[in-house]
């Protein structure tokens, strides 16, 4: 089994790709991202020095890179309202701003993202957000988005960039879907607009050797007791899952997504295939279950107590943990000539505390999955559709 080691010497100020939503972004392989979700702009941001060690080509926002909403009790739908434009204008400008984030985006190639509720502007927002299309603008304002950007002229925020050359077995796709702007309004998650553009855009990078989809919400569990998720709208879950074994991607897909604060591994067996569909949940960049500065004794309870009685029905066969309830991002290793990818859960300091390492074309698949400090072990797979 390879590992990617990884360095700790930060360059100042990365050379950077020319990010075009629906082009080829380099010819150059990306070995390295990093993800994460669920940020308050007002929140102690402790992970920032520890992701710029890890060196990663691209940083991808999924979901809450800051929150433009507040709580209103009084509200007994959503128990959130939304702010003002100027409000979350500033909101963004303060998160744009931090030093640990500037330290990072200096350091990338490129910045991704997409948005999920509080972001968006509203807590679990749909199609009937009224400041969506101005709130979008300021999203991609955040990212810094070139004024002809894709994203600047259409509804909705999802994109896909591609990196790497096919004809070399190094070719990435990113895909990131919005979960919000048709939340609802066709019933499903995505609507048709974004579903057409998604299979037309799976059938023109379809020579990519792996494919990163991810989404503000989480897309595999079906057995959580509240929360959202794409299984939650309609049949947003199984169609989505249909057309990926339909364009013959499946197999080289990683799915990954936020929203839930803590992190996760997840899978399900795909009929057909002989490699289970992985998921890598990342939550929690400023407060998770665990982090009991900002909701002690809640936060206590909820990751002693709750987390451990999660539904695990799709988590990794594995006597090691397939969740972790403190900060974490996410970070992807991908080694093209050993034909591996490591997906990581990282803690603070930089610690692993979930990992994984698939294979990109393994005759026999195997998948690794392990806990800080306890010996990898090869896992089994028995999670049905």
């Amino acid at each position: 089994m390879r590992s990617l080691i990884l360095g700790f010497l930060v360059p100042v100020l990365a050379a950077k790709y020319q990010l075009v939503e629906g082009e080829s972004s380099s010819d150059d392989a990306v070995t390295r991202i990093a993800f994460g979700s669920c940020n308050k702009q007002n929140f102690p941001q402790p992970l920032w020095p520890d992701i710029v060690t890890t060196r990663p080509d691209i940083w991808i926002w999924l979901g809450d890179a800051i929150y433009a909403d507040y709580r209103n009790l009084a509200n007994p739908v959503t128990r959130f309202s939304s702010l003002p434009i100027p409000d979350i204008q500033a909101k963004y400008a303060v998160q744009k701003e931090h030093t640990g984030y500037q330290e990072l985006v200096s350091s990338v190639k490129g910045v991704l993202g997409v948005w999920d509720d509080h972001d968006f502007g509203i807590n679990d927002g749909d199609h009937t957000y009224v400041n969506k299309s101005l709130v979008q603008q300021i999203f991609l304002d955040f990212l810094d988005e070139g004024q002809d950007s894709n994203r600047r002229k259409r509804e909705g925020l999802y994109g896909a960039w591609s990196f790497g050359d096919a004809t070399k077995q190094q070719k990435l796709t990113v895909i990131l879907l919005d979960n919000r702007y048709f939340n609802g309004e066709e019933g499903d998650i995505l609507g048709s607009a974004q579903w057409g553009w998604l299979a037309d855009t799976i059938d023109k990078h379809s020579d990519s050797q792996l494919f990163l989809v991810g989404a503000g919400l989480q897309i595999l569990p079906t057995d959580r007791p509240a929360g959202e998720s794409f299984n939650r709208v309609g049949n947003s879950r199984s169609r989505l899952l249909q057309l990926l074994q339909d364009k013959g991607i499946a197999q080289r897909v990683v799915l990954l997504s936020g929203d839930v604060h803590f992190g996760e591994l997840t899978c399900v067996n795909l009929p057909g295939q002989d490699r289970p569909l992985v998921e890598i949940t990342s939550s929690g960049l400023s407060h998770a279950w665990g982090s009991g500065v900002h909701y002690w004794p809640v936060s206590f309870l909820t990751n002693s107590l709750l987390l451990p009685l999660l539904p695990a029905r799709y988590h990794v066969q594995s006597p090691t943990p397939a969740t972790y309830g403190d900060l974490n991002f996410g970070l992807i290793s991908v080694d093209w000539q050993g034909e591996e990818v490591k997906l990581e859960l990282v803690g603070a300091g930089g610690v692993a505390v979930l990992r994984a390492v698939d294979h990109l074309a393994a005759a026999e698949h195997a998948l690794i999955l392990s806990a800080a400090a306890i010996a990898e072990t090869k896992i089994h797979f028995t999670t049905p559709m």
